[in-house]
């Protein structure tokens, strides 16, 4: 009696560990689901994870670029407070450089787009901008040539 009450208990105990396991068609079942759903999620996800930093890179640029055109203003208003110089914008205006070059100077590094004196001749509700030599505009893009900054000058 007592040989058989543990014969029982024993095939008990084996019976329960053969329910809790998983069969090998679960675990194949299993395994092409996962693959079925990385190979789905690797696809949509491909271009966001690639790109994701291109905007950290704008950001920096934008930054950079400001910094460059902080500089320029600094330097601006240095060369409008000397008592030395006759025409002060004109001098700034050929520190900057010339339109279409990219420089790497003490305003940081940059390449001119524009370079030049304009003025606005306006009638009505519109302004359009024309060649003069009232107003200094500069446009500065940065080296990847993704963002542009543009700063208006005065005497």
């Amino acid at each position: 009696m007592i040989g058989s009450n543990f014969t029982n208990k024993i095939f008990k105990l084996k019976n329960n560990f053969e329910s809790r396991a998983f069969t090998l068609i679960e675990v194949i079942v299993s395994l092409v689901l996962i693959a079925i759903f990385g190979t789905i999620l690797t696809v949509f996800m491909k271009n966001s994870l690639s790109q994701s930093s291109m905007n950290l890179i704008r950001v920096r640029n934008t930054y950079d670029l400001s910094e460059v055109m902080e500089n320029m203003t600094a330097f601006y208003k240095e060369s409008m407070a000397s008592t030395d110089d006759a025409n002060p914008l004109n001098t700034f205006r050929n520190s900057l450089g010339t339109a279409g070059n990219s420089y790497d100077n003490d305003y940081g590094k940059y390449t001119l787009s524009y370079n030049g004196y304009i003025s606005f001749n306006c009638s009505g509700k519109n302004c359009n901008e024309t060649s003069g030599t009232e107003i200094l505009k500069v446009t500065i893009t940065d080296p990847a040539n993704e963002q542009k900054l543009t700063a208006f000058f005065t005497e």
